[in-house]
């Protein structure tokens, strides 16, 4: 017996994301298992004749359940929006965040042996 599961990823206008997984049930087999196939798609609307993006339909959340989870859906959206704005290749980080990577470096060096000591270079030469 095989069981199909279909989930909505992410709606988009021009796009959407699923993921399906098929799963295998024998009444011999007692233990649980994972997935036995897993797949992702992208699908995007297409006008026929030109072959070109369009808007997809939109969905209608009818129930209060649905509706719950589209909201949670559109949380999740936002937060996951304005974790990317604080990014550091977006943003420099600040004091604490500064703090932080220091001691961060500072704990990888004492992990690895590696004394102070010996980041800095003695040149042979001086400066006039």
């Amino acid at each position: 017996m095989y069981l199909w599961i279909v989930l909505l990823l992410w709606y988009g206008v021009l796009s959407f994301h699923i993921l399906c997984f098929v799963i295998f049930f024998s009444p011999f087999v007692s233990k649980r298992r994972a997935a036995d196939k897993k797949g992702q798609k992208k699908q995007v609307s297409l006008d026929p004749a030109t072959k070109r993006p369009v808007k997809t339909s939109p969905l209608v959340a009818e129930t209060a359940a649905e509706k719950a989870l589209f909201a949670k859906g559109e949380n999740n959206y936002l937060a996951k929006k304005e974790a990317a704005k604080m990014a550091l290749r977006k943003q420099t980080p600040n004091d604490e965040e500064s703090d932080l990577i220091h001691a961060l470096w500072l704990q990888g060096l004492d992990y690895h042996g590696i004394s102070l000591s010996l980041l800095h270079i003695n040149l042979p030469c001086t400066w006039k």
